[in-house]
This record gives structure tokens, sequence and C-alpha cells, in this order.
């Protein structure tokens, strides 16, 4: 089973009481981070605090592509 789909699987078996409002955003970047940089991480040459900034750094470009967020939603998920 992939990454994606065991995510997907946990996720839709955990009951919830409250949504997140942000949870379908979080959601799809997470995805596409996982699923651009993700076999990355088995590169163990890679310097963590370099790839740490790549991925806040891809998640920043994909918050700014998201319409109908304010600056303090995406300051918020970005956190």
């Amino acid at each position: 089973m992939e990454l994606h789909e065991r995510l997907t699987t946990a996720r839709t078996a955990a009951p919830t009481t409250e949504r997140d409002p942000f949870s379908d955003v979080k959601n799809e970047i997470h995805m596409a981070v996982i699923a651009e940089l993700g076999p990355q991480l088995l590169n163990v040459q890679e310097d963590p605090d370099a790839f740490r900034e790549r991925v806040t750094g891809d998640i920043r470009r994909r918050l700014m592509q998201e319409a109908g967020l304010s600056r303090d939603d995406r300051d918020r998920l970005e956190g």
C-alpha cells in the first residue's frame, strides 16, 4: 500500500468531532509535497536543514497559489 493510500485510509477511519476548515488545503499540500519530495527522504547525503528549507519553501509556494486564503491563514497553515 502506498503512503498516500495509508494516509487517506487513516484519515477516513479516524472519527472526528470538529472539522478543521483548512483540512482539505492541508491534505492537498501535504500529498503534493510527499509526492514531489518524499523519495528524497531516503537520500542520506542530504543535509536535514537544507531539506527542511526546501520543504518549507515548497509549502509556502503552494500556499501562495491557494485562492481565498488570507495572509494570516497562510501564516497559520505554514507554521
